[in-house]
This record gives C-alpha cells, structure tokens and sequence, in this order.
C-alpha cells in the first residue's frame, strides 16, 4: 500500500498555522527547505525555528498543519536557522 503525503502542495502552507498533536499552537510555517523532505516553522512567542520532517505532518485543512509529534517532541527539532 503506497502512502499519500498529508500535504501535496507546500506552497500553500507558507505562513499557515501549526499544531501540536497534543492541541498546542507551535508556530508558523515560513519556508519549505529546498531539496530536502523538511519544513520550517517559527514560533510566534518564542521566537525559536524548528525544522520538521514532512513525514511528521497528519493532515493540512486550508488553514493548519496537523503534526504527529506532541509539543515536547516539536521541540527536538529546534533549528538555529
């Protein structure tokens, strides 16, 4: 059985909202990283970047990413980018 990405078009997802699987509001998405299966999100109080797999997104409605990942677990992937 072949899986479906959860996002097909990442163009669209450039400043949409993401959250938590546990409901937390993580941040925005402000970049796809070119050639690479990653996404970077900023957050909106921190002002810390995380750099996520694709591969960690559920689902995108138009409006917010939807991570597999708990907030705990957005926060090993903190970025100095």
């Amino acid at each position: 059985m072949i899986h479906e990405p959860a996002v097909i078009d990442w163009t669209r997802t450039r400043n949409k909202g993401v959250r938590s699987f546990d409901g937390k509001s993580v941040g925005v998405v402000v970049a796809e990283e070119k050639g690479e299966d990653y996404f970077i999100v900023e957050s909106t109080s921190a002002r810390k970047k995380y750099s996520i797999p694709k591969d960690k997104v559920e689902g995108f409605d138009g409006s917010e990413l939807k991570l597999s990942l708990t907030l705990k677990e957005v926060f090993d992937y903190g970025t100095n980018i």
